[in-house]
């Protein structure tokens, strides 16, 4: 085979070719994977953060009106009555290093819509909600790679629809459970 798979002297699994040159979009390939996990957390992350929003200040008081609450991580005031629709907006910046695996860098935006509720009973509050996204990514690899392979640059466009439900319990003594479900078609297209 002109393809080898095996563990090295580092303790890493490398997949090693026997030519010195291979497809000029290998690159672009080999960090899909990293790729796609990466968005499938960001994903992750957006039912979470909205749950723990306003965990650790003041409890909800839902159906009282819209109240102040303070939240510790953003250092800003976050209004919260419990109910309603939400939007946000995301934008990050990935660089890697190619030991080991491909050098790769670029940066993704997505933008978030859900709507969210919250019922108080006697010892605990349930919250819950769900949620429709669009994430967008344009990465590029350079050809650099813990090789010795030559790779030509390569671009990687990602494209992912998302879907979320999220909910909570949490009691009075501030013990909590959350449960975010999440789905997305992740499609992406190489070019050299």
């Amino acid at each position: 085979f002109p393809w080898t798979f095996g563990q090295q002297a580092d303790h890493n699994w490398y997949l090693s070719a026997e030519a010195t040159t291979v497809l000029p979009e290998i690159n672009g390939y080999s960090v899909l994977d990293g790729l796609g996990t990466l968005s499938t957390h960001q994903a992750l992350d957006m039912g979470h953060d909205r749950l723990g929003g306003i965990r650790g200040a003041q409890r909800p008081k839902c159906d009282s009106g819209r109240a102040e609450y303070a939240a510790e991580r953003a250092g800003t005031g976050l209004a919260d009555d419990c109910h309603g629709v939400w939007v946000a907006a995301t934008a990050s910046e990935l660089e890697l290093g190619a030991d080991p695996g491909v050098e790769v860098t670029g940066d993704d935006v997505g933008l978030y819509v859900g709507i969210d509720g919250a019922q108080d009973r006697d010892n605990k509050t349930l919250r819950g909600g769900a949620y429709l996204g669009y994430l967008h990514g344009v990465y590029w690899t350079t050809g650099a790679n813990s090789g010795n392979l030559a790779m030509d640059p390569a671009r990687v466009d990602m494209d992912a629809p998302v879907a979320g439900l999220y909910g909570s319990s949490q009691w009075n003594n501030g013990t909590f459970i959350d449960m975010v479900l999440r789905g997305q078609r992740l499609r992406a297209n190489v070019s050299t």
